[in-house]
């Protein structure tokens, strides 16, 4: 009799253990699947950043290269109307 008890017992114990480690390797894995998650996304997120630098130093180049024709040839253009105004001055007169 005690050989029988022992047996389910032992056999109790071995299906507690075996849910007990089951149990914990599914929370492992959901944990790893969360980290890992968490880390794609923060590679995401420093692509996204990275990629919004690059964009960002390219339109500033553009804004430079926009403001210095916005005002260089406003001058360039009235120095221009200037000397043709000089030059055809004399000659328009005579």
């Amino acid at each position: 009799m005690a050989e029988i008890v022992f047996i389910v017992f032992m056999v109790v114990f071995a299906g507690v253990a075996m849910i007990l480690l089951i149990s914990r390797a599914r929370m492992a894995e959901m944990r790893l699947k969360r980290e890992l998650d968490a880390a794609s996304q923060g590679g995401e997120v420093e692509k996204l950043l990275a990629d919004t630098i690059v964009e960002v130093a390219r339109l500033r180049e553009r804004v430079a290269i926009l403001e210095k024709l916005a005002t260089d040839d406003d001058r360039r253009v009235a120095n221009e109307i200037e000397k043709l105004r000089r030059d055809e001055g004399p000659a328009a007169r005579g």
